[in-house]
């Protein structure tokens, strides 16, 4: 965990970094890719100014084993695969004129995470679905300028939704399921990207 921080921290530094660099020419337009726990996406930015873009993002993850499968109360032992696939349209702006790698990123995303949880032979297996309506998200990001040219961007937020729905065979495990953060209303988001702007 100490080493996954750190290794935030060092991207985090060195996107700052590359970003702020010499001032370059404005672009009007932005392409990048994103890799997050929600999967790939692909982006489409629109820069109205300096300071505001607006932005439409397809992403999805196919169906794929989890590296991390948290602990959860009553099932001591299963294997977790998950897959997404989603839409959001965002709104990046940079409120401060002598930082412009410093954004703020709202907006709204749909779409559908799955993760299943499958027991040892002889155990269930349970699904726990996040295909809900427009889900609202906020978050802080670090890069992806309006500069012309290469950009680079890292972005922390939280995506925000009314909770999954957990179908299985056990009422118990069930209801253990709905009480790990496995179904959480509040879901947290890492993502790094590199886009190139152009008019």
């Amino acid at each position: 965990m100490k080493m996954k921080k750190i290794i935030i921290i060092i991207l985090s530094v060195v996107l700052i970094k590359v970003n702020y660099g010499q001032e370059k020419e404005f672009a009007e337009y932005g392409i990048s890719g994103a890799l997050s726990p929600f999967g790939i996406s692909l982006s489409m930015s629109y820069n109205k100014s300096k300071k505001t873009s607006l932005v439409v993002s397809l992403g999805g993850l196919p169906e794929s084993n989890s590296l991390i499968t948290p602990k959860i109360n009553n099932i001591n032992e299963y294997e977790m695969s998950s897959e997404s696939s989603w839409m959001g349209v965002f709104i990046n702006h940079r409120p401060f004129k002598e930082m412009e790698w410093i954004r703020v990123n709202f907006g709204m995303a749909i779409g559908s995470i799955e993760n299943t949880l499958t027991e040892p032979p002889g155990g269930g297996e349970y699904t726990v679905l996040y295909n809900n309506p427009p889900s609202g998200y906020f978050g802080l990001g670090l890069g992806q300028q309006t500069k012309k040219g290469f950009v680079f961007g890292a972005d922390f937020g939280l995506l925000y939704g009314p909770g999954p729905i957990i179908d299985g065979p056990d009422i118990s495990k069930i209801e253990s399921i709905s009480k790990s953060p496995l179904a959480a209303k509040v879901l947290p988001n890492i993502q790094f990207s590199l886009g190139f702007n152009f008019d």
